[in-house]
This record gives structure tokens, sequence and C-alpha cells, in this order.
């Protein structure tokens, strides 16, 4: 082989990875300009949901604002969960009255949304909530506490009818097992249709071994 063709086929290689190098140098850029791109829609998606739910906090529609805050990204928007909390807590708790949970949630976003100078201040409306859910909070307490009362109660007089029940004999003339029943109003109901009333009922049930 001469020495031209050995400058040939270096020539011809040179300008082979040179072509090579540009096509994939320009796939490489082509494909980044592509993700950049993506990324650009996704912010300025974000950016305009971001916008359109602080301005729906704004109008007062909380559910609104909540819901399109749930689609925005907190990569883009550090605050945007805060956010959601604070349109949350009044759309779902503090519009349906439940003012306890609407202050709990409101005390971890408050820092938040104090730097939202175009919202109403989040301190007026914490001072106007605390009553409310310490009162919510105290009338709970007192149901909580009168039904556990009633549970007490009811279980004292099931061990007191317990440990008082009397237990009889089978009667043999007894054809209704008045032993199967806690009291004459309970074989009444059962068997009205056999007395002439209430108390002809009573009488067989005290007769034949009634509590």
């Amino acid at each position: 082989m001469s020495k031209s063709d050995i400058r040939l086929i270096i020539k011809v290689f040179l300008i082979s990875f040179a072509v090579i190098a540009v096509v994939y140098g320009g796939f490489y850029l082509i494909s980044r300009v592509y993700v950049q791109s993506i990324k650009d829609q996704k912010y300025y998606t974000a950016q305009s949901n971001y916008n359109s739910a602080v301005q729906l906090i704004q109008d007062g529609d909380y559910k609104g604002a909540a819901e399109i805050l749930g689609k925005t990204g907190q990569k883009e928007f550090e605050d945007s969960d805060k956010l959601r909390q604070y349109a949350w807590a009044l759309y779902y708790y503090y519009d349906t009255k439940n003012y306890s949970e609407a202050y709990l949630h409101l005390e971890k976003c408050i820092d938040t949304i104090r730097q939202h100078t175009e919202f109403p201040s989040p301190d007026k409306l914490m001072e106007e909530i605390k009553p409310l859910a310490d009162k919510q909070r105290e009338d709970t307490l007192k149901e909580i506490e009168e039904k556990n009362r009633k549970i007490a109660e009811q279980n004292a007089k099931k061990q007191e009818t317990t440990a008082s029940r009397k237990y009889y004999p089978y009667s043999p003339d007894d054809e209704y097992d008045v032993s199967d029943y806690y009291s004459a109003e309970d074989f009444y109901d059962d068997h009205y249709d056999d007395f002439f009333d209430y108390y002809d009922a009573e009488d067989y049930y005290n007769d034949h071994g009634g509590f």
C-alpha cells in the first residue's frame, strides 16, 4: 500500500469521525433542548397553577385553591403544600364549623401564611377561632364523659341484675317457661294474647317463679 493510499484512508476516517461527532452532537443538543423545554413547560404550568390558587384564596374559593395546589409540585414552589393546608383548613374544617381541627391545621402553616401579605391576617383568624375551638373541645370532652358515665351505669345495672338473679326449678304446670324472662313486662310482651291484661300475666309470672 502506497503512502498516498494511507493518507487517503486516514483522511476518510477523519472525515467520517467528524461527521459522526457532528451528528451525535446535534442529537445531544436537540435532546437537551427538548428536556429543558419539558422542564420549562412543567415549571410554567406549576407557576400558573400556583398563581391561580393564590388568587382563589384571595377570592375566598378555598376548595378550588386546595384542588389546584394538589397539582402543583413542591419542587417548583416550596410553600405550595402549606398553602394547600391553609386552604384545606378553611374549606374542610372552618366552613363546616369544625373549629378545633381548623385551629390545629392553621397552627402548622401560619408562619408561611404570614409571608403572604395579600391574604387577610392569619393571626386575627386564629384569635377568632381559638375560643370557638376551646369550647368545642370542652363540649366534646363533656359528651365523652357523659357517654362513659352512661356506659358505666348500664354495666353496673347488668352486674347488679346478674348478682341478684333468682333461679327457680322448672315448674311442670308452667306452659310458658317463666324462668326464661327477666321481668313480667318481657313475659307479657311475648304472651299478651294469652292473658286478659298485663296484671293477669303478671300474676301468672309471679306465681310460677318470676323475678
